[in-house]
């Protein structure tokens, strides 16, 4: 596999790779043209696919031929190697929460597959640049200079940087769906390239590229230019995709091509806060913080400012037409424009300030689990005595050695608010399975429910007994270096996930609708979330995993074999897992 590292070893070689005179080859001989490969590629595994890619990519780069024959040659084998992506990529793009190991596998493959490309691109563009531009000559001996079909060095650089810029573009969004933290060699090349763009006055150019995905993004239809590309990363990266779930961050790729147009980018500073982007850099943009040592309003510094007035405004609107309108596309554009708007003012915020700890914690995930664990092993059913109960109210059988799922983490560090947690997990370097497949059966782990807004249920262990229960906020993973007699076959990621504590003392219980007409009768967990002691003004609250309440729903709430009789007054918080709602005792 092209990794980071050997990507960004090998584009710091600046020099003139020859081309070699060899004849281009396939695996197999018989062969006749490129549609008699492309089905023959079509029938190899995931393996033997990225195998043969790599090798003729790794000719590609080398024959004796002339540019466009090269540039058109590569389209046709991106065409054959789209099919390979386009499985690895939904297998992984449609699965919550943590990436197993076959789905880690899977996007490690993607990534190498647009980093061979870039390393294609970057051959052919210093062998372009070595080459002297030569001049017009006069007469008609200017008519016999080249081909009519061949380029000029000028055109195969700007091919060149218009699909690296389109691969980074696109390596970047496949980690964002990875939560990969990992994105500097990614963010350096991006600048790298961007300030080459402007330097050479190319920010508008415009290439009809033939790559995997490059013209998903495209404005209705057309190709973005290169200044469209890099402000799309810059756009995607400020929403903070480690703070939406999977789904989310697909729709605000695309969704985000609409908005950019509404991001002021600029060398000047016109308005707060102190968003920037260093083109020499390798980082993503940055909020200036007091202590930073790096000062963007130098002379000498090559940074742009990013700002949201117009931004905010028109997701405002977005926001407020998705509460007038009955449609469902308005009302989904306004839940991600929320969403977005809601990142964007928290990633303006001052960082929090943590304390470091160095303890450990279990935790539980899942409404179910965490019920279970929270009402100190006991199923609802033994809860709430269901066996007093009429068949039709008794919950539904659970099976309790699937709930006693948890596990143990670190957390790094801690506040009132929020606490960091994290977690090894390992995975081998090469596939495994050579046909992944989607419908493959994965082992349960206790953090595979791990994903943002999901619920969670932490104590720390050798200390308090009491759960806190919290929301996931943001989920990142970093490589790091094999772990002290671990075997060294296998990658390993440290899951990295904040979480903002919401309560302490929930009271397991169980609910039903008073009256259930044609909805569900029988009894479902819940949680009691008692008034805040030091808050005369709260109200107690009622946790429920996601059904459909609505406020105004007369409900029974049962805990042993006592019961009481409530209404929903205020919905406070949704989520795709959970309703939480305000409520009052009623009496009859």
């Amino acid at each position: 596999m092209v990794t980071d590292l050997i990507l960004d070893d090998f584009l710091q070689r600046i020099n003139d790779t020859p081309t070699s005179p060899i004849e281009l080859k396939v695996t197999q001989s018989s062969l006749q043209d490129t549609t008699d490969w492309q089905m023959h590629f079509n029938r190899m595994s995931a393996c033997e696919m990225y195998d043969e890619y790599k090798f003729v990519i790794n000719q590609l780069m080398f024959a004796d031929i002339d540019d466009v024959k090269r540039f058109a040659l590569f389209e046709e084998v991106n065409k054959a190697v789209s099919v390979l992506i386009g499985k690895l990529r939904v297998n992984y793009q449609t699965q919550p929460g943590i990436l197993d190991e076959e789905k880690q596998q899977g996007l490690d493959t993607v990534l190498s597959v647009h980093y061979l490309s870039i390393m294609f691109y970057h051959v052919i563009w210093q062998r372009a640049a070595a080459r002297p531009e030569v001049a017009d000559k006069k007469g008609i001996t200017g008519l016999f200079r080249r081909k009519p079909q061949s380029l000029t060095p000028t055109q195969v650089i700007q091919h060149c940087l218009y699909g690296i810029m389109v691969l980074l573009r696109q390596s970047l969004f496949e980690k964002y769906i990875g939560y990969r933290k990992d994105t500097q060699v990614i963010w350096q090349y991006l600048n790298a390239c961007f300030r080459f763009a402007v330097t050479n006055h190319w920010q508008s150019i415009t290439l009809p590229v033939k790559l995997h995905s490059a013209n998903e993004y495209g404005k209705q239809g057309a190709p973005l230019s290169i200044k469209d590309i890099y402000f799309h990363c810059l756009m995607v990266a400020v929403t903070n995709p480690y703070a939406c779930r999977r789904a989310d961050i697909l729709a605000i790729q695309k969704v985000s091509t609409q908005l950019i147009k509404e991001l002021i980018i600029s060398k000047d500073l016109v308005e707060k806060p102190y968003l920037y982007i260093d083109l020499e850099g390798k980082q993503p943009p940055q909020l200036l913080a007091v202590d930073d040592l790096f000062n963007p309003f130098a002379a000498i510094s090559n940074c742009l400012f990013v700002m949201f007035s117009q931004l905010f405004k028109r997701l405002h609107q977005t926001i407020t037409q998705g509460q007038i309108s009955t449609d469902t596309e308005i009302k989904n554009s306004a839940r991600q424009a929320k969403l977005i708007l809601n990142n964007l003012q928290d990633g303006l915020k001052p960082a929090a300030e943590y304390y470091h700890s160095h303890s450990k914690c279990e935790v539980v995930l899942g409404f179910n689990n965490i019920h279970y664990m929270l009402a100190n092993k006991t199923s609802l059913g033994n809860l709430i005595q269901s066996n007093e109960l009429p068949e039709r109210l008794k919950p539904k059988a659970q099976n309790t050695e699937y709930l006693k799922k948890y596990t143990v983490v670190a957390l790094n560090k801690e506040n009132p608010q929020s606490m960091c947690l994290s977690y090894v997990f390992s995975y081998h370097n090469q596939f495994v399975d050579q046909y992944p497949s989607i419908s493959r059966g994965d082992s349960y782990h206790p953090l595979s429910q791990l994903q943002v807004n999901s619920l969670i249920a932490m104590r720390k262990v050798n200390g308090s007994k009491t759960w806190q229960l919290g929301y996931i906020k943001d989920n990142r993973q970093g490589f790091i270096d094999t772990p002290a007699g671990q075997p060294t076959n296998k990658t390993y990621l440290e899951i990295e996930s904040q979480v903002q504590v919401h309560c302490q003392n929930a009271i397991p219980c169980g609910v039903r609708f008073q009256n259930a007409g044609s909805r569900q009768p029988h009894f479902v967990a819940a949680f009691i979330i008692p008034t805040a002691p030091n808050n005369a003004a709260s109200q107690p609250r009622l946790l429920m995993a996601r059904f459909g309440y609505q406020v105004a729903d007369k409900l029974v709430i049962r805990i042993d074999n006592k019961e009481i009789n409530v209404r929903l007054t205020e919905l406070l918080n949704m989520t795709d897992d959970i309703e939480e709602y305000a409520f009052v005792r009623i009496q009859f």
